[in-house]
């Protein structure tokens, strides 16, 4: 079953968290991680992720920590995914590049093309839905 991981609910808990301090003061990591309970050494590793993907900036010095680099409305549930796990993946068999060792059936399976179309359905609604619709201030 599909399911977001630890890992992007928690991204999706810091990206609120530094939309709703963005404009009073950027918060450090520490700050983000007592605020909302995230164990620091992976929060840390996920703000580094976004940071890398362009989901978020670091600001250095003293009163230094993150923002945004763009507004809710404009990052969608996907790009968090995909800067955090990569993939979205219903089945081993459901990615067009599977290969016949995935699974004993691949060759002989009636599932497989349903499943790959639900898998693309379920990436299309991530690629249009927008953290201001699934974040509440």
């Amino acid at each position: 079953m599909l399911k977001i991981s630890k890992s992007v609910e928690y991204s999706i808990l810091a990206i609120r968290r530094i939309n709703l301090h963005n404009e009073e003061k950027f918060l450090t990591a520490k700050d983000i991680s007592e605020l909302e309970n995230i164990p620091y050494e992976l929060l840390a590793k996920l703000l580094q992720k976004m940071k890398k993907n362009g989901l978020i900036d670091s600001v250095q010095g003293k009163f230094g920590g993150y923002k945004l680099t763009k507004n809710l409305d404009e990052i969608t549930l996907f790009s968090v995914v995909e800067a955090i796990d990569l993939d979205i993946q219903l089945t081993d068999c459901s990615f067009p590049n599977a290969q016949e060792d995935a699974c004993g059936r691949f060759s002989q399976c009636f599932l497989r093309m349903p499943l790959v179309n639900i898998q693309e359905k379920i990436v299309e609604l991530f690629q249009n839905l927008k953290l201001s619709e699934i974040i509440t201030t």
